[in-house]
């Protein structure tokens, strides 16, 4: 019997075969077919954000798939504990269903299928399209003053807002705040286009969509064309897979 551990490629391979073959496993995650033979093969490795989407597909636990530790698929049971130790852990679909209230003392959150773009910003044709759900402590989320009710989740992408926020992280963000009021991160859509950024407002009434990597330029916004700057939410939590 081969004793030798699974390589992240393993992982991957098998995770491939668990949702019925690379080409299908491409066709779900949005990986293009060529990229995914190369995480398979061992000859790149996906970021983050890339291993959550195969992990999701595949229905595998995301901690096992990247360093291979831990069990390969999670129960209800080991959720809940986990829930118990860190407070907020994004649920399986099939979890969801079976629990929807979600672990005492949680509120599960919806998480967007769309992605804010720490970059150019992302096409999205609807925003607020529920996708999974991210539990967290409802008094924690008092205590940060949003109402579970406005909290909203989604992924950030690229690398325009880094070092605060990195490719792939999970955004919390409070759906009520529709109108900048500092210089805090929002999400913001402009001509069709999702951006996570922080707003400045100037006395004359435009807008300047700021960066904090020094490589990205500030982005003005005329006052004439603020009316189709739509303010989504206000970041309120990031976090990250190490």
């Amino acid at each position: 019997m081969n004793s030798e551990p699974m390589t992240l490629a393993d992982r991957i391979r098998v995770s491939a075969e668990r949702a019925g073959g690379g080409n299908k496993l491409s066709q779900k995650t949005g990986i293009p077919r060529s990229t995914l033979e190369t995480y398979i093969t061992g000859q790149s490795e996906p970021q983050v954000s890339r291993l959550i989407e195969i992990a999701k597909v595949a229905e595998v636990n995301v901690a096992w798939l990247a360093t291979g530790e831990g069990p390969q698929f999670l129960t209800e049971e080991s959720i809940v504990e986990d829930f118990k130790k860190t407070g907020a852990l994004e649920l399986p679909a099939a979890v969801v269903s079976r629990t929807p209230e979600g672990p005492e003392g949680f509120v599960l959150i919806p998480r967007l299928e769309v992605e804010a773009s720490a970059g150019n910003g992302r096409e999205v044709a609807q925003i607020y399209q529920p996708d999974q759900t991210v539990a967290f402590k409802e008094s924690w989320l008092r205590r940060i003053g949003v109402s579970p009710n406005n909290a909203h989740a989604l992924s950030a992408v690229g690398d325009s807002m880094e070092p605060t926020i990195r490719d792939g992280d999970l955004l919390l963000v409070d759906t009520s705040i529709d109108r900048v009021s500092d210089n805090g991160i929002y999400i913001v859509v402009l001509a069709g286009l999702v951006f996570v950024k922080r707003l400045h407002v100037r006395r004359d009434g435009s807008l300047v969509l700021k960066s904090d990597n020094p490589s990205y330029p500030d982005e003005d916004v005329p006052a004439a064309d603020t009316a189709d700057l739509h303010v989504a939410g206000r970041v309120r939590w990031f976090g990250r897979s190490i």
